[in-house]
């Protein structure tokens, strides 16, 4: 590169440019994060769903306790939004699929009252197969699958 009074060049700054931008937009995905909301993954490193909870139940498009399919290996996230009246939460057991066995994910926070939001934040299991979720308050209602695909 040429040197002038020790400053490169404006043609070899655009030449650097020029061949930089191209391999940064290609690297970070051309601007796609990611992530879907509402029950639509849409690839990439993260999963986000909107999930609302009634009185003794999940709700995700129309459907209570539905069976939630995710990508193996994948970051997920479960927005939650309480719109009843009772106290509620949301578990998922992790790989073992056993709840309270040291690899379990709770919404944070782990009491969400009504009209709270709150969030459950794990990473899918790498290995396909039917995973539970459940609300520690009523896990005989208030329960569903995970299909990790």
């Amino acid at each position: 590169m040429n040197l002038v009074n020790g400053k490169l060049h404006l043609a070899a700054l655009a030449a650097i440019a020029a061949l930089t931008l191209p391999l940064v937009a290609i690297a970070c995905g051309g601007g796609d994060d990611g992530e879907g909301t509402g029950g639509t993954p849409t690839g990439g490193a993260e999963t986000t769903f909107d999930l609302a909870m009634g009185d003794n139940f999940f709700e995700l498009a129309g459907e209570k306790n539905p069976t939630i399919a995710i990508p193996a290996g994948e970051e997920i996230t479960i927005n939650l939004s309480n719109g009843g009246v009772a106290i509620h939460n949301m578990r998922f057991p992790g790989d073992d699929n056993d709840y309270d066995t040291g690899d379990d994910a709770a919404s944070d926070p782990a009491l969400v009252t009504g009209g709270q939001e709150a969030t459950l934040a794990f990473t899918a299991p790498a290995k396909a197969g039917t995973y539970d979720y459940r609300c520690d308050f009523h896990p005989t209602d208030m329960l569903g699958k995970f299909k990790v695909e």
